[in-house]
């Protein structure tokens, strides 16, 4: 292997590690919201199915995931909708190499990325290179709304009313 080892992650920068990071810090979020969520399902579900045979493990199973999935699956795309958005755990995990490649070990730009890099500096408002972070902005507030709107239709769609 010599002295670079593997060769991946030569400077300390990758996809992957971004990737990992966010991951991790994206999981308290996912698992608090589901287990708020799973938590609203009512004891009266619980104890029915507890009523009619049922173990725990086929009570949650059968009874609670059905009824919390559409409040997960918001939960799961309110938290991808936090991760595009994300700006400084990507600058410094990804890199700001521009290139897109389909290593995850090497070095790539993200959008955030690449916001960062054309509104830093004495550039005036009116460059083009300040209008295009402009541009990438717009775009990134639309996927999130778009996720965001998503998210909601899911959970109206597929809730059941409890009384």
């Amino acid at each position: 292997f010599g002295r670079d080892g593997l060769g991946w992650m030569q400077a300390g920068t990758a996809v992957m590690t971004a990737g990992l990071v966010m991951g991790i810090m994206l999981i308290p979020f996912v698992s608090s919201l589901s287990d708020d969520i799973m938590g609203g399902v009512p004891q009266a579900l619980r104890d029915g199915s507890y009523g009619l045979g049922a173990t725990r493990s086929e009570t949650i199973r059968q009874v609670v995931l059905p009824a919390a999935l559409p409040g997960i699956v918001g939960a799961v795309l309110l938290a991808a909708s936090r991760a595009i958005g994300e700006t400084m755990i990507v600058v410094l995990g990804a890199g700001a190499a521009a290139k897109l490649g389909l290593n995850p070990f090497d070095a790539m730009t993200t959008v955030t990325a690449k916001i960062v890099s054309q509104l830093t500096g004495d550039a005036d408002f009116s460059s083009p290179e300040a209008l295009v972070a402009f541009a990438l902005g717009m775009t990134l507030f639309v996927i999130t709304l778009g996720l965001n709107v998503v998210a909601l239709w899911i959970v109206r769609r597929y809730r059941e009313q409890y009384e």
